[in-house]
């Protein structure tokens, strides 16, 4: 059985910037000049904050190179619902034999989209992207953002995945691990 990896609680004041290890936010291997941004908000979402954390060039291009195909298929899939809906609601003056045909290629355009993405995406997406990728989307979550106010310093709590990251980056912030 595989051991549940253990998230580092950092906290942090927060002025406006923040330093950054060279460490990858995912993996933790050593990282460059390759970013990836995150966004902070508070509780209620009225105030936000985009961070740009390092990421090593293996995390980097796994997040490039993914194919999404859930927002094409969802889309193209409404609008062939509204097609096939609209077949049953004909102009007057258009002839229904070229109103059908036009309907058809419709429909067919549009189903073909949607399978060509689908196998796109199957094809680029190796099971190590996928991988790499759900991992660098939940690096990072912030369960804790104040913007900093006149005279007050501002807080932000992070919680990462990886603790050679997490210590790293409460070394360089002066910030405190809250919880291992």
């Amino acid at each position: 059985m595989a051991k549940k990896k253990e998230n580092t609680v950092v906290c942090c004041d927060f002025d406006g910037g923040l330093r950054m290890p060279k460490v990858c936010v995912s993996c933790g291997s050593d990282a460059d000049e390759k970013r990836h941004e995150f966004i902070a908000s508070n509780f209620l979402k009225t105030s936000k904050v985009k961070i740009n954390f390092p990421v090593c060039d293996i995390c980097y291009e796994a997040d490039q190179k993914y194919v999404n195909a859930i927002p094409a298929t969802i889309i193209s899939s409404i609008a062939f619902i509204f097609s096939v809906f609209s077949l049953f609601n004909r102009p007057e003056k258009i002839p229904s034999g070229i109103f059908l045909a036009g309907g058809i290629i419709w429909l067919t355009v549009i189903a073909g989209y949607v399978v060509w993405t689908n196998i796109r995406a199957h094809q680029q997406n190796s099971r190590e992207t996928i991988l790499r990728r759900a991992n660098l989307k939940k690096a990072i979550t912030v369960s804790k953002f104040a913007l900093p106010h006149r005279s007050a310093m501002g807080q932000i709590i992070f919680v990462f995945r990886d603790a050679r990251f997490a210590k790293a980056f409460k070394n360089l912030n002066k910030g405190q691990i809250l919880k291992k």
